[in-house]
């Protein structure tokens, strides 16, 4: 839920390029994806005969390109004078 506040937040500010802003957008949307699937995969474990525990290392990554969109924005706000 905080992440769709993020982006909401992001498509109103007037000072990102539509570069950065597209840069930002994907690095949440397939964090979400990648941390969120997976997590949510991994808790139906018991209810599917797929092992799901083979796939847990997508979690990170997830995790490391929602800080990475966060980064880049900081980054970009943070530069701009």
């Amino acid at each position: 839920m905080y992440h769709a506040l993020f982006l909401m937040l992001l498509s109103a500010l007037p000072n990102v390029a539509t570069t950065v802003k597209t840069t930002v957008f994907y690095l949440v949307v397939f964090g979400l994806i990648f941390f969120s699937g997976s997590i949510y995969l991994l808790a139906t474990n018991v209810l599917t005969s797929f092992d799901f525990k083979k796939i847990g290392f997508i979690t990170p990554i997830g995790g490391t390109l929602l800080i990475a969109a966060w980064g880049v924005l900081l980054y970009n706000v943070l530069s701009r004078k």
